[in-house]
């Protein structure tokens, strides 16, 4: 009932752009980003062996890993797990005596000296499940739900030294995520941990990152939750082997820097920190002015055009809010300062950024591949060094970038796969050949930029 009362757009008003679809990006060729692929863990057992196909030697004409070897892809996600090295059957009488269901979508099985072995399972957060799960000797990832709350002490038991990856949903009882990551720290060989929030409540539930600090973690993802501090704690500047970090909706304002000097950093994404649907936003008293529709509802590419349903998770497909004091607001250039000089991949789009693109870029971030800065407050010319990386994803749309398009631009969008963002900057001008700019204003729409009269072999 409550939920219904919630429909529609609790009086907040939308604006929404017309013939959005002239706002969208340029598309060149067609890449896969594998990361973000098996981060979605949205793929059958089919699109899985197709991905391995294009994926599997590393980066090519169309794939781009980020630096994930093939090795490391079942630490991303358990569905990666799953169609990895899952297979049908009933385990062994060993662990069958121990977790009975047959092998399937929560029990993920691999033959192992010629008997199917357990070596994934989705679980709870009880003495009866962690008992279990320590007479599993080849267990590799965990789903762990910590939505029961039992009054047990779990201090004399112990997660099994085959585990490597851990996915945590959490509760609202915060004592359970402190028992939960209690095990991980003390069985010590975790490599990669997510964490999942809840979403159909008004609020993010909090959570305190620096309960995994004395982890060795090589990934670490998050959705949906408020960390406790708005940055990375200090501590996790220990995870000197850190290559990957996930945190969307994490509720961050403060630059990462106790992930300074990280040379182990390859792929940092941290977009849209903030975002609610319309009432939450009502509810949670946030002032309209420091905040603002995102760029994916503005545009409606969010699907069909439609207002919220009153669920607090249809942020996500519906309407949502972003707002500045919950996102980052600081300058760009925080993050270039960070010594990051073997990142590939900086996702920050859907917050409050400042401040402009420096010229050095290419010098401090020279492996650069993918870089999304959509939807911001960015502003500034845009660096000839920007465009001789090489780039397969750049977005720069939603800002307040001014001056001329850069020459460089050019052979960017006759690369063999480019993803390519710029509409929206009303200050940002230069000219593009023809051909490279589609329909009426193409992927330009929102700027000064011109069809160029030159030939393409002039530019």
């Amino acid at each position: 009932q409550q939920q219904q009362q919630r429909r529609g757009n609790c009086g907040l008003d939308i604006p929404r752009v017309k013939n959005a679809e002239d706002f969208r990006h340029y598309l060149g060729g067609e890449d896969t980003d594998l990361e973000d692929k098996l981060w979605s863990g949205d793929f059958s057992k089919a699109e899985y062996k197709a991905l391995k196909r294009r994926c599997a030697k590393g980066d090519g004409p169309s794939c781009t890993t980020f630096g994930i070897e093939l090795e490391q892809w079942n630490l991303t996600v358990f569905n990666a797990v799953s169609f990895g090295i899952g297979q049908v059957g009933y385990p062994c009488k060993e662990d069958a005596s121990v977790w009975p269901p047959p092998c399937g979508e929560n029990v993920l099985c691999k033959r192992i000296d010629g008997e199917l072995r357990i070596v994934g399972l989705s679980a709870k957060l009880t003495r009866k499940d962690l008992q279990a799960l320590a007479r599993l000797p080849h267990l590799f990832a965990l789903e762990l739900d910590l939505g029961v709350s039992p009054e047990e002490d779990f201090s004399d038991l112990f997660l099994p030294d085959s585990l490597r990856l851990v996915s945590i949903r959490i509760s609202k009882d915060p004592e359970m995520w402190k028992k939960a990551t209690s095990l991980l720290r003390a069985q010590g060989k975790i490599r990669s941990v997510h964490v999942d929030g809840v979403q159909d409540i008004l609020r993010w539930l909090q959570v305190d990152l620096s309960e995994l600090c004395g982890l060795d973690l090589l990934r670490f993802s998050g959705y949906v939750f408020e960390v406790v501090g708005s940055t990375f704690p200090a501590c996790w500047s220990k995870m000197v082997n850190l290559q990957s970090v996930y945190c969307s909706n994490c509720m961050m304002t403060q630059p990462p820097t106790a992930l300074k000097g990280l040379q182990s950093m390859k792929s940092f994404v941290a977009f849209r920190q903030s975002e609610m649907t319309p009432c939450a936003m009502k509810e949670n008293a946030k002032s309209p002015e420091q905040c603002k529709p995102s760029w994916e509802t503005r545009f409606g590419f969010k699907g069909a055009v439609r207002e919220s349903t009153g669920a607090w998770g249809d942020f996500q497909e519906g309407p949502s809010f972003k707002c500045r004091d919950a996102s980052y607001s600081f300058h760009f250039e925080e993050f270039l300062q960070l010594g990051w000089t073997n990142v590939r991949k900086v996702w920050l789009d859907g917050n409050f950024l400042t401040g402009g693109i420096p010229d050095n870029i290419s010098e401090i971030w020279p492996a650069l591949q993918s870089l999304d800065l959509y939807d911001n407050a960015m502003s500034g010319p845009l660096p000839q060094s920007l465009f001789s990386l090489e780039l397969v994803k750049l977005q720069l749309q939603g800002n307040n970038f001014s001056g001329q398009l850069p020459p460089g631009v050019v052979g960017l969008l006759n690369r063999d796969s480019i993803y390519f963002g710029v509409a929206d900057n009303p200050a940002l001008g230069g000219c593009l050949p023809k051909e490279f700019i589609r329909g009426e204003r193409g992927f330009v729409a929102g700027t000064r930029i011109e069809a160029c009269n030159s030939s393409h072999n002039e530019l």
